[in-house]
């Protein structure tokens, strides 16, 4: 179920095939004058085959061409809105959806946009959930009627979590510092077979620790230097804050080096708890050019908030398993 590396890279070759043929010079950098909000950027959609919408709202100076790209998805299609351009207001773009099998599923339709002066594009992705015809429940404490039960069974199925007991998932509980490194590590490797450095790095994680592969291979991949670094620890039981996590995923997710130096995230500020001065600040602004988190409100993110195990489980699946011709 996991988009492998040969199919990630013939996407990322269709992708880069695809925006050479705009009628504009995209340049995948950040820091354009053009902002951008998508009315919705998460959508739910039934389990039978339809059609959907939703709205670019775009604002800046000059032009501001912002084109939707599509969609890998074979069940999900972009019919409308390609090619749009627009110095202000809305641009509407149309979608299909073919019917979905027993178990939810998720797609990402991106669309690229920004200024034609001086030429700076951004990456979009509009997130879309469709609901299962007749999935079960899988968590005795994770009910129908749960707000993050589709993405809970997700990771149920791609054996990111086998749950916090035999029956149970906790979607309430805070994920801990051991528990997201697991979380994104098998998200990752796609795999729990994986080579790891057996000297532990950090002076409360020994090698008898459950999550002991998981910490060593965060550090391995430059995703974390831990909590502190004299004493060298890693806090494993500590909470994680919502902007921790933000690192955790866009680290995992583009490689430690890119997202600390080339996210190419936009730049006009989303929330206003988090100022483009913060740390933070590109991790958070590319979770929401990705459709990955619409905050804790419609303007704060609430970057120091403890992350849920329910919010976690939106998270991953949203970062790691839904495939898009974003790069």
């Amino acid at each position: 179920m996991i988009l492998n590396k040969v199919a990630s890279k013939t996407v990322q070759t269709f992708f880069r095939s695809l925006i050479a043929t705009l009628p504009f010079a995209i340049s995948a950098i950040a820091q354009t004058p053009c902002s951008v909000s998508f009315i919705p950027q998460n959508i739910t959609i039934p389990a039978s085959a339809g059609s959907g919408s939703f709205a670019a709202n775009v604002a800046g100076l000059g032009t501001c061409p912002f084109t939707g790209v599509g969609s890998p998805s074979g069940w999900l299609t972009l019919n409308t809105g390609n090619g749009a351009s627009t110095s202000s207001g809305n641009i509407v773009y149309g979608f299909t959806f073919g019917a979905s099998a027993a178990q939810p599923r998720t797609g990402a339709i991106t669309v690229v946009g920004g200024s034609t002066s001086p030429g700076l594009f951004t990456n979009y992705l509009i997130q879309i959930l469709q609901k299962g015809s007749g999935s079960a429940q899988i968590f005795d404490d994770v009910p129908a009627t749960h707000t993050f039960v589709d993405y809970i069974s997700l990771l149920k199925g791609y054996s990111i979590t086998s749950g916090c007991s035999a029956t149970s998932f906790c979607p309430e509980a805070n994920v801990t510092r051991e528990q997201i490194a697991k979380f994104v590590i098998l998200s990752i490797l796609g795999t729990d077979s994986f080579t790891f450095v057996t000297t532990p790095y950090f002076d409360d994680v020994p090698a008898s620790s459950v999550f002991f592969k998981y910490v060593q291979k965060m550090k391995e991949l430059g995703i974390t230097s831990g909590c502190s670094t004299t004493p060298a620890l890693y806090c494993p039981a500590n909470t994680v804050t919502r902007g921790q996590a933000a690192i955790f995923l866009m680290r995992g997710k583009f490689g430690a080096s890119a997202a600390s130096t080339n996210l190419l995230n936009s730049t006009t500020p989303y929330f206003t708890d988090v100022a483009s001065s913060d740390s933070q600040f590109a991790f958070i602004q590319k979770l929401k050019d990705y459709g990955i988190t619409s905050g804790c409100s419609t303007t704060a993110f609430c970057p120091g908030n403890p992350l849920t195990r329910g919010q976690a489980a939106v998270l991953i699946i949203r970062a790691f398993f839904t495939q898009s011709f974003a790069l």
